[in-house]
């Protein structure tokens, strides 16, 4: 894919964030930064998108059970300590391992 040059316009607080990044040596330039940024976003709606297909699958399954509040502070409770620990997964893996656990359950 060849590039193509686009003029943009940022605060000075955003440049300098955008400097920041580039000189930590990670980016080669604020270019490379930006575009690592575009493709991030594109892959978390990718995964938002796949999300809200799930929830819409579920919905249009008619099948629900009932989660009492405890079990959903519970639950939120854990998702925080996993994520404060470093616990965490990319949407596709999470995706991937609700997949998984589906198969298993439901065939």
């Amino acid at each position: 894919m060849s590039n193509v040059s686009l003029s943009i316009s940022v605060s000075e607080e955003l440049k300098e964030i955008i400097m920041q990044r580039t000189r930590s040596g990670y980016f080669g330039t604020p270019s490379e930064y930006l575009r690592h940024l575009v493709r991030e976003d594109i892959s978390r709606n990718a995964g938002i998108r796949k999300m809200e297909d799930f929830i819409q699958q579920g919905i249009d399954s008619g099948a629900s059970s009932t989660l009492r509040g405890q079990d959903l502070e519970a639950g939120i409770e854990r998702g925080l300590v996993d994520s404060a620990a470093g616990r965490t997964m990319s949407s596709d893996e999470y995706f991937e391992s609700i997949k998984t656990n589906l198969v298993k359950k439901y065939g």
